[in-house]
């Protein structure tokens, strides 16, 4: 259920998204088409409300969610199962590391106000559970591809601007990093 470059996985999305708490039915779908913008920005489908309700039933479906519904209202939440599957992802994202290091730095730099210190936050606890190590205050390094990683974390914290990723081949006197990370070129 790993998120690729190729394809992105709605449903790990919208299980993050519950996984958080429960949640409206409105306020899940807003939060996942952000998500889902981010990944694939000229892709319509994943612009549509429709995409993201068809994979709410799909999880439905297999057992993973549970709809509330009181009218023209719903909450979602998810089952014993949904839990299951969301912590299995969760140790597969932090598993994917390529045998090989492929030479590049992934630096995540952001500059979030101070009255988003929450965000802020949420977004260093984030970035230090994959693995990153922090080269400065608001700057941090990581050996492996994380880019959709870090857009779903922009979107799950519905931050556009101020988080910027960049790829470097050269970070000056990276040795430490390197053995920081277990790598050698």
């Amino acid at each position: 259920m790993a998120i690729s470059k190729s394809r992105v996985d709605v449903q790990h999305i919208l299980l993050t998204a519950v996984g958080s708490g429960v949640l409206s039915m409105d306020a899940l779908v807003e939060n996942s088409l952000k998500t889902l913008t981010a990944y694939k920005k000229n892709d319509r489908r994943y612009h549509s409300s429709y995409y993201v309700l068809n994979a709410i039933n799909k999880l439905e479906k297999k057992g993973l969610l549970y709809l509330d519904k009181k009218g023209n209202m719903a909450r979602v939440q998810l089952t014993g199962e949904g839990d299951r599957e969301l912590a299995k992802y969760t140790a597969e994202a932090e598993t994917l590391k390529p045998k090989k290091w492929d030479g590049k730095w992934r630096l995540v730099i952001f500059d979030i106000k101070e009255t988003k210190k929450g965000k802020r936050n949420r977004i260093r606890r984030n970035l230090t559970k994959l693995g990153f190590e922090k080269l400065q205050n608001s700057v941090w390094v990581y050996p492996y591809e994380c880019e959709n990683f870090i857009a779903f974390l922009k979107g799950d914290c519905k931050i556009d601007q101020g988080v910027l990723y960049l790829e470097s081949e050269k970070i000056q006197d990276d040795d430490w990093l390197k053995k920081k990370f277990r790598i050698s070129p």
